[in-house]
């Protein structure tokens, strides 16, 4: 059985794109805690690839933002490719298949949360 439950934060912006036969699909990638500590006690970050397809993937592009909380359930895949210059690696993703949001990213911490009103126009400085 290869199911996967996680909870973390979205830790890049999450990227839309069109598969040729016209599916749409995400990708982001989710932050969470690992288990471990440094010496000092703070916890260590992992990041994990996160994709999701179909009507899933519209509801995540339209709803999943950088730095927001959200728990993933879904499976695991390994990639498998061979780098540029000839050595071999691979990658694990979970592929979502459903999501739940626990917080949003506080509005505060975005460069274009707070809009401000153009100050006052007297009359005097309109030109007509």
């Amino acid at each position: 059985m290869n199911n996967v439950s996680i909870t973390g934060r979205c830790s890049s912006d999450v990227l839309k794109f069109m598969t040729q036969e016209g599916r749409p699909i995400v990708k982001f990638s989710l932050a969470f805690d690992s288990r471990l500590k440094k010496e000092d006690g703070t916890k260590i970050a992992s990041f994990i690839e996160c994709e999701a397809w179909d009507l899933l993937a519209n509801q995540t592009y339209d709803n999943v933002h950088k730095g927001d909380r959200i728990g993933l359930t879904g499976h695991l895949v390994q990639h498998k490719f061979t780098r540029k210059d000839g050595s071999y690696a691979s990658i694990i993703k979970l592929i979502i298949s459903s999501l739940e949001y626990y917080e949003r990213k506080k509005v505060e911490d975005s460069p274009t949360a707070e809009i401000k009103a153009p100050p006052p126009v007297e009359e005097e400085d309109l030109p007509f």
